[in-house]
């Protein structure tokens, strides 16, 4: 009986034990050598540096690439480091000519691989699917077993998003001698059924309901007028006379206008009303409750937060930073990239000092308790104190996720 009750418990443990490490968040990480690899929140290798290139997982899957005779090739990963998505997408048939100046000058930044690992070639698994290319550069999603649920036959595709993606078809016309083209961006939905048609200028995601997009009024692309929908079509109101409308994000969007001759921002509920007036020289979304506006003080442009109430909580002194996320926001100091950053609390302490590099081709955010930031052109973890996680030893480093 007693043997009994300790195999079960060894069950149990073991059982635990896996549910544990497979739930752990992994972040991939490129050696000095140039390969890219896995490491759990210990520091440790748990997948071993043997990608051209890797992504972060995102809904336990990985996307890794693979260089063969001169092609690149993408497929995924699972978090025990299997091949469970065979190599068979190829990274140049996506590849831009603006994507290689990008990819090149990551290089010069010793961030990555030339070709391969510019961010914008990332195909996540979200909410259940991924988008794919095929040989004749038309795109697809894939489920998360590798199986084509949606066909290849989009121009363009996006990431699904409350439960919709933004894909596009191509479209060339003639007129007087003329030669237009350019894309027309409809959404679907997880079955590839086309929910809004293409009839935008411009891809786009919804948030909270609702998405900014822009109407093409004639195919030349000219006479567009931005227009706010939700999932069934409708125009809550009319943004078109606004400078700047942005997404909704805690209830709240960004706009901006000219008023008396200066452009400045507010922010506007989901019924139409400014519940905010327009009175910054700047602002972004709110993330945490807390929102970053500016304001031309002298001959500068600070940086401060405001509340959903639009009262200032965090006075300006910054001259760049970033929203919140696990109750920490990046702050910098300096100019032109020469600067350096640190993060602070919601009561706008500096918790941890300007020390890490500004890095052009990084947003240094905290994801399941640690953020990846660059020193003397190396790449470790800290911690919400500010202490070192994992050491500074990577060429370049993602955040963790599962």
């Amino acid at each position: 009986m007693k043997k009994s009750i300790q195999l079960c418990m060894l069950s149990i443990f073991l059982f635990a034990s896996f549910n544990l490490y497979a739930n752990s968040p992994l972040a991939a990480v490129m050696n000095r050598k140039g390969k890219w690899g896995y490491i759990n929140q210990k520091g440790k290798v748990v997948i071993p540096f043997r990608f051209y290139c890797a992504y972060p997982f995102s809904e336990g899957r990985a996307q890794v690439v693979k260089k063969v005779k001169g092609d690149y090739l993408w497929g995924y990963i699972d978090v025990k480091g299997k091949l469970v998505i065979p190599y068979q997408w190829s990274i140049k048939n996506r590849v831009t000519r603006g994507q290689i100046i990008a990819a090149n000058e990551m290089k010069k930044y010793e961030s990555a691989n030339a070709i391969g690992c510019e961010p914008t070639f990332w195909s996540p698994h979200k909410e259940g699917r991924a988008k794919v290319i095929n040989d004749k550069k038309k795109w697809g999603y894939i489920d998360k077993s590798g199986k084509l649920v949606i066909p290849y036959k989009y121009s363009r595709a996006w990431n699904f998003h409350e439960g919709l993606a933004s894909v596009a078809k191509r479209w060339v016309i003639n007129r007087r001698s003329v030669r237009y083209s350019g894309y027309s961006w409809g959404f679907i939905n997880r079955d590839g059924k086309m929910k809004i048609y293409y009839e935008y200028a411009a891809p786009a995601n919804f948030y909270e309901g609702m998405a900014v997009v822009l109407k093409q009024r004639r195919k030349t692309g000219y006479h567009q007028i931005r227009k706010l929908i939700d999932k069934k079509k409708r125009h809550p109101f009319r943004i078109n006379h606004y400078r700047y409308f942005s997404v909704f994000q805690e209830g709240l969007a960004v706009v901006k206008s000219k008023i008396k001759g200066k452009y400045l921002y507010g922010y506007m509920n989901q019924k139409g009303k400014m519940v905010i007036p327009q009175k910054f020289e700047g602002a972004s979304l709110f993330a945490q409750g807390l929102a970053p506006v500016a304001k031309i003080i002298g001959k500068r442009k600070l940086v401060g937060f405001i509340n959903q109430k639009g009262k200032i909580v965090i006075p300006y002194r910054f001259e760049r930073v970033e929203g919140f996320k696990e109750g920490r926001a990046l702050v910098f100091k300096g100019r032109h990239g020469r600067g350096k950053t640190g993060f602070i609390n919601k009561k706008g302490k500096l918790i941890i000092p300007f020390v890490y590099d500004f890095f052009l081709y990084a947003r240094y955010r905290f994801k399941n308790g640690l953020a990846a930031v660059r020193k003397k052109k190396k790449w470790g973890y800290i911690n919400k104190k500010g202490k070192v996680a994992i050491p500074f030893k990577y060429q370049y480093a993602h955040n963790f996720s599962r």
